[in-house]
């Protein structure tokens, strides 16, 4: 089965709140608290849009994503955090094209970069 959105994040509020944002926008969305849970998930199932928090209890967001994308190539990701990115990390959201969402963000941000996701690998496909 393929869904449109997986969320990353152990704080129960921010997957709540995204999950209803992007269910209300038409979208499917399931929703993980660990690292763990949403490997699982994607071992399971497919997803268009992953959005991962950087700190997770069990890993992290940036890494996951680029995991994540070794699996499923298309797989746009968005990373969220709270904090300022170690250069590092900066580096691998660069050179993978993963846009950096600062909490706190407004649902719309995230509306708005999903679309602009799915913009780009439209034309991307296209070409």
């Amino acid at each position: 089965m393929t869904h449109d959105v997986l969320v990353v994040d152990d704080s129960l509020t921010v997957r709540m709140d995204l999950t209803e944002a992007l269910g209300a926008a038409g979208l499917d969305v399931v929703a993980c608290a660990t690292a763990a849970d949403a490997q699982t998930a994607l071992r399971e199932e497919r997803f268009a849009v992953a959005i991962l928090d950087v700190l997770l209890p069990d890993g992290n967001g940036v890494e996951l994503g680029v995991e994540f994308r070794q699996i499923v190539s298309e797989m746009q990701v968005i990373v969220m955090t709270g904090s300022i990115l170690p250069p590092e990390e900066e580096s691998l959201c660069e050179e993978h094209d993963f846009p950096v969402l600062r909490k706190p963000f407004l649902a719309a941000e995230v509306m708005n970069q999903i679309r602009s996701r799915f913009a780009n690998s439209s034309r991307s496909a296209r070409s």
